[in-house]
């Protein structure tokens, strides 16, 4: 008997452009078994509502939010619902994560290749940010001793390149995942317990992934299905795309506050940290003067920045000396 896979997709504001597509995308993939759908105080209410009425032969959930609670509290209500469901396995997206066809199949496919499959958490394979041409290599994993630039690192892979880097794998073994792409079961949240709320947004798909990884469960990114991100254009990693006038105070806020937070939390070298941490703030220095950006608005977003981050690492050391949020 084919186990029973539910898919929770989290949406907000105006974004129907995308999530219609993927909202299309999951229903129409033979495996479903339900379909959640957490609207986090959209525009698009509506319109998805409109939507999922032309799909009467398929188990559909819409839970509205009347508030925006951040994709923490989003993915929370979405994993809580499923909880109390009699389905097997999730999946979870982003409203601009569209998977390939077939994408479910992928995912059976390859957790029945563990015997601890119970144990097993896949991310499927974000093409279109991974920056390696859609493969995994064996280098990439979560290291808590830096803040953004690990200066220490960088310098040891420039003069240590390891010979296998590039040396393809088609599951390669992690500690962390984001949400979009993530197929897990229910002993797993149950164990890990559901993303913080006090992230709101950023970094707590991380903390959520991490706090699974250090219950024990193995975490493999893997090749196929591949999941694209169709909105791209809020998915800038550069460096000093936090100074874009498109990015708002709070999420400077969140993006700063959180990282430092979670990182220096798990860290295991506060000396190491430091060093990076302030190597970090530095090297945004010395890249506004090179790109001639050193304006008044960038100098004080800079130190709007900073205090934040010195504000999670101040909470961080509460936590580490006060007790622990999560056992």
């Amino acid at each position: 008997m084919s186990p029973k896979i539910s898919i929770l997709i989290v949406t907000y504001g105006n974004r129907f452009i995308y999530s219609s597509r993927v909202i299309k995308a999951c229903l129409n993939d033979n495996l479903l078994y339900e379909l959640i759908i957490i609207d986090n105080a959209s525009c698009d209410k509506n319109e998805i509502l409109n939507l999922i009425s032309k799909y009467e032969d398929k188990k559909i959930k819409y839970i509205r939010l009347e508030e925006n609670t951040g994709s923490a509290g989003g993915f929370s209500k979405g994993m809580e619902y499923f909880l109390n469901t009699d389905s097997d396995y999730l999946l979870l997206l982003d409203d601009d994560n569209l998977p390939e066809d077939n994408f479910l199949n992928f995912y059976l496919n390859t957790i029945n290749l563990f015997p601890n499959k119970e144990d097993v958490v896949l991310a499927g394979n974000r093409v279109d940010i991974q920056g390696f041409d859609g493969r995994f290599y064996n280098d990439l994993f979560l290291d808590f001793n830096h803040f953004g630039v690990n200066f220490f690192k960088s310098i040891k892979n420039f003069f240590y390149k390891k010979e296998n880097k590039k040396e393809f794998k088609p599951i390669r073994f992690s500690n962390c995942f984001g949400y979009g792409g993530a197929f897990l079961n229910k002993k797993i949240i149950k164990k890990a317990g559901l993303p913080d709320f006090s992230f709101f947004l950023y970094t707590d798909d991380i903390d959520f992934s991490y706090r699974i990884f250090k219950k024990g469960f193995n975490i493999s990114n893997i090749y196929r299905p591949f999941i694209h991100d169709i909105d791209l254009h809020n998915k800038d990693n550069g460096i000093l795309s936090i100074f874009s006038e498109n990015v708002k105070d709070f999420r400077v806020i969140y993006s700063c506050y959180n990282d430092a937070f979670f990182t220096f939390k798990n860290t295991d070298n506060i000396f190491i940290y430091f060093i990076n941490f302030f190597i970090y703030y530095f090297y945004i220095i010395l890249l506004l003067g090179f790109k001639n950006k050193l304006s008044i608005r960038n100098i004080k977003r800079l130190i709007f920045m900073f205090k934040n981050s010195l504000r999670g690492i101040k909470k961080a050391l509460l936590y580490k000396y006060n007790g622990k949020i999560f056992n």
